[in-house]
């Protein structure tokens, strides 16, 4: 495939891609701390939809032009792009993070490792499935569908891509009519939002909209009307602004993404910012060789950033997890202490992979493809790998000793998971062991521990069954038990966490939270009943929750360890 000829570069967008890596990024604090997404936007799913757009702008920029596109040589250059760094996070989530033990012993665990592997989790419609192993590669498995049909979609140009979307997207309403009339029941089990939301065939709308995005920038940059009007430096400022508002009143409006279960208004809301998403692009483009807010975007340190977001985005949510096992639950401000944490360390780790391991990587890729012998691609790979050694030998060597540190951290991080919760249950008294909530969780022991500013820590062990509800649910009451107030329902722990597995759920109870209180309760949220029954010795109770703490007369109380580790 011949080279682009005289291709501007458009640094502006290269700057967006590290702004919506840092949406992603913020979607998944918000995950774990919602308290801080005043506005409950989905931050997430804009991210991710961004990307998918400017993906198929930047697709069709590049090779619109040729004619006719080599597919051979295509798919080898988006290999060399995505390849090399999703084995590579992928690995490392295994080894430093899940265990390999783990996760092959575990049902289905070497077909799960094969389909991320090859990029196909995504066509599996269940939610653990889906998000295995390192989460954010499951847009990777979307993405390898619009590299697969991206070729063809280019044949015919413009028109003919508009009447192939017009025809997709007849089809795909009528397919997601039919199932909200004649298979509603079905997805409500399988849940939609993974459905839509995860499923190649599904997303194809916001590529093919930052194709034709790509096509109207090649037709009409050099006319004198855009040439004008872009001209002006307010114009991509204006587009961002109706970018942010569309996207904010299409969330007010349609409803909030995870509380219905409707496939086509699923679908709408997945997909209806795109061509929002497609304005902004369109704009910063125009206006990527002058422009006050395309050359903040288009300086050197955004540029950087923008190049190294692909590492950012597959690394971040591995290093959020191991932080969150690091003894900072207790320190002051430890909320923001994590995400100070986190961003920084997942910025230094996606400098090291972009240098060691993305851009080495596929310049030997696409130079070895260039060899056609067995023999001159073996040489070729023995100057490539002499280069990548010797020439960052430093850099490699600490990666190499970080890779070993992280495989023993990996081991260590198990065993006190496993020492921790023998302790938890040594320490937890009688009347909290082994209460079953009906058939989602069993509560093997529970501790309380009071602190020095008059806050107290509930650790409660638990063994998650496969199919519970999706939270636990802590109860701040007073002396005839009506709530005064909720507390940390550690959300994304119960959500995250395949079943039959024991976790440890840490809660916090500030003084604060603590004030006029006289009775703690605990229980599994349970949409239909409120709260699931308890089970005592088999026998169901009347009980719907458990009180684990009177204030007035504390019990299960315990000496406390230094550390905490929290899953």
């Amino acid at each position: 495939m011949n080279e682009p000829q005289q291709l501007k570069q458009l640094g502006a967008l290269t700057g967006l891609r590290f702004l919506a890596a840092m949406l992603v990024f913020a979607s998944h604090i918000f995950e774990r701390y919602p308290e801080l997404n005043i506005g409950g936007a989905n931050f997430g799913l804009a991210g991710v939809g961004f990307f998918y757009v400017l993906s198929g702008f930047i697709l069709t920029y590049v090779y619109a032009g040729r004619k006719p596109v080599a597919c051979k040589d295509f798919y080898r250059r988006r290999i060399a792009r995505v390849g090399p760094l999703h084995v590579a996070t992928m690995l490392i989530v295994l080894f430093g993070l899940l265990g390999v033990e783990r996760q092959f012993l575990k049902p289905w665990g070497a077909l799960q490792f094969a389909s991320n592997l090859f990029l196909l989790q995504s066509w599996v419609p269940d939610e653990k499935w889906v998000f295995s192993i390192n989460g954010p590669a499951w847009s990777l498995s979307v993405e390898a569908l619009f590299y697969l049909v991206f070729p063809f979609l280019l044949i015919g140009g413009g028109r003919s891509l508009l009447k192939k979307l017009a025809g997709y997207f007849l089809v795909t309403i009528s397919l997601l009519v039919v199932c909200d009339f004649f298979f509603s029941d079905w997805f409500s089990v399988v849940t939609t939002k993974i459905i839509i939301r995860a499923n190649p065939l599904f997303r194809l709308y916001d590529f093919c909209t930052g194709m034709i995005c790509g096509f109207a920038y090649l037709k009409y940059r050099q006319t004198p009307v855009v040439v004008n009007l872009w001209k002006r430096p307010a114009v991509p400022l204006l587009a961002l602004i109706l970018c942010v508002t569309f996207y904010s009143v299409f969330q007010w409006r349609v409803g909030n993404y995870y509380d219905y279960s409707g496939a086509l208004l699923s679908w709408i809301h997945t997909i209806g910012p795109a061509p929002a998403f497609a304005i902004v692009v369109f704009a910063f483009a125009c206006t990527s060789e002058g422009g006050v807010w395309s050359k903040l975007l288009a300086n050197r340190v955004m540029i950087y950033l923008g190049e190294i977001s692909f590492a950012l985005y597959l690394i971040h949510q591995p290093v959020l997890r191991v932080i969150e096992r690091i003894q900072l639950a207790d320190a002051p401000n430890s909320v923001f202490w994590i995400i100070g944490a986190a961003l920084c360390l997942s910025l230094a780790a996606s400098v090291v992979l972009f240098h060691l391991v993305e851009v080495p990587a596929r310049k030997f890729i696409l130079n070895s493809g260039q060899h056609r012998g067995a023999l001159s691609r073996f040489s070729s790979f023995l100057v490539g790998g002499r280069q990548l050694l010797f020439g960052r030998a430093g850099l490699t060597a600490l990666c190499l000793i970080l890779a070993g540190v992280a495989m023993v951290r990996q081991g260590e991080f198990n065993y006190l998971d496993s020492k921790v919760i023998q302790q938890k249950l040594s320490e937890s008294a009688g009347q909290f062991r082994n209460v079953q909530f009906d058939q989602d969780a069993v509560l093997l022991g529970l501790t309380v521990t009071p602190r020095p500013d008059d806050s107290k820590r509930l650790e409660l062990v638990w063994k998650l069954k496969t199919g519970r509800r999706p939270t636990r649910f802590v109860h701040i009451c007073d002396a005839q038990g009506k709530i005064l107030r909720h507390g940390d329902t550690n959300r994304h722990l119960f959500e995250n966490v395949a079943g039959d597995t024991t976790v440890l759920d840490s809660v916090l109870l500030t003084a604060e939270e603590l004030a006029d209180a006289e009775t703690i309760f605990v229980g599994f949220y349970c949409p239909d009943r409120k709260s699931a029954p308890i089970f005592e010795n088999g026998v169901a109770t009347r009980k719907r929750r458990l009180k684990v703490m009177q204030l007035s007369s504390e019990t299960a109380i315990s000496k406390a360890p230094k550390k905490t580790y929290l899953r």
